[in-house]
């Protein structure tokens, strides 16, 4: 594990910053990540069955290990929020990595104790290659990543159950059903990297597993009703993804990247309406067996 003494500046600071981490056989992607957060004071990394090299590698990086069986983000987040002490914290996934810059905003929020912010919202940005695209899905809206251990103790801070859209979010009241106008959230200048994606087979790999995700929180978050996702719906919202990043979010912009990017994002849409229809038809047959098709 590398030692404290390579870890410059944060002795200075009047709040700490402790990093949570929820990995699964990472190990391609997890190192880069760790070594971009050694100016935090803590890491904790929430394993739930990696069978690769994900935990060797992270441990030269943090003694705070945690292991869980639960694929449950929600779980995994509450029980590594157990094991942070600190009074700020950053959730990362394992395939981004925090740039020289967010550290300097980040580490600029510590030693100043702005005590009238509670909460951060980060930018993602996305990669290509060697290329950082500026439109299209990485104009997508920031994730509520870092914040006060305060409001997540307090339930006044959740966690979304959007398993592709990882990003904590305000609470509403439950007596009124507005917001808690009394935490203010800002949006920090710097984003947080993704992993480049370095081939369109990678990257349409990724949009099914996206898409696959998405028909899991569609099935949890809408019911196993097959009339949400006929060829028609799933026609529509594919459409509707292509446009939106294409042109509404100018990903037209990116060149040849945007249109890919574009593209799987697409395919992704169209992933998550049609599996939800399986999974919706596949429950129908289970309960009742024997009626017509």
């Amino acid at each position: 594990m590398h030692a404290a003494s390579e870890l410059t500046g944060r002795e200075n600071r009047s709040q700490t910053l402790g990093v949570l981490v929820c990995t699964r056989n990472n190990q391609d992607v997890i190192g880069r990540l760790l070594a971009s957060l050694a100016w935090a004071e803590h890491i904790v990394i929430v394993d739930c069955g990696s069978e690769d090299e994900t935990i060797a590698i992270a441990r030269q990086y943090t003694d705070t290990i945690v292991y869980t069986a639960s694929l449950d983000w929600h779980q995994q987040v509450k029980t590594g929020l157990a094991w942070i002490k600190t009074d700020w914290v950053l959730y990362l996934e394992p395939d981004e990595w925090a740039p020289e810059m967010l550290h300097h905003e980040i580490d600029g929020i510590l030693l100043q104790n702005k005590t009238g912010v509670d909460a951060y919202q980060l930018k993602l940005s996305w990669f290509f290659g060697d290329k950082a695209l500026g439109y299209g899905r990485s104009s997508r809206k920031a994730a509520l990543r870092l914040v006060k251990k305060s409001l997540l103790l307090n339930e006044q801070i959740g966690v979304s159950s959007q398993p592709y859209f990882r990003t904590f979010f305000l609470k509403t009241s439950a007596a009124d059903n507005a917001l808690d106008e009394n935490v203010i959230i800002k949006t920090l200048d710097y984003p947080i990297n993704k992993a480049p994606f370095q081939t369109y087979d990678s990257l349409f790999k990724s949009a099914s597993a996206q898409g696959r995700l998405g028909s899991l929180y569609l099935a949890e978050a809408r019911g196993l009703n097959p009339a949400l996702s006929n060829p028609l719906t799933a026609l529509i919202h594919t459409k509707w993804a292509f446009f939106k990043y294409y042109i509404l979010q100018l990903g037209i912009l990116d060149g040849l990247s945007g249109l890919a990017f574009s593209g799987a994002q697409s395919w992704a849409t169209f992933l998550k309406y049609v599996q939800h229809q399986q999974l919706c038809l596949s429950a129908l047959r289970t309960a009742n067996p024997h009626g017509k098709q």
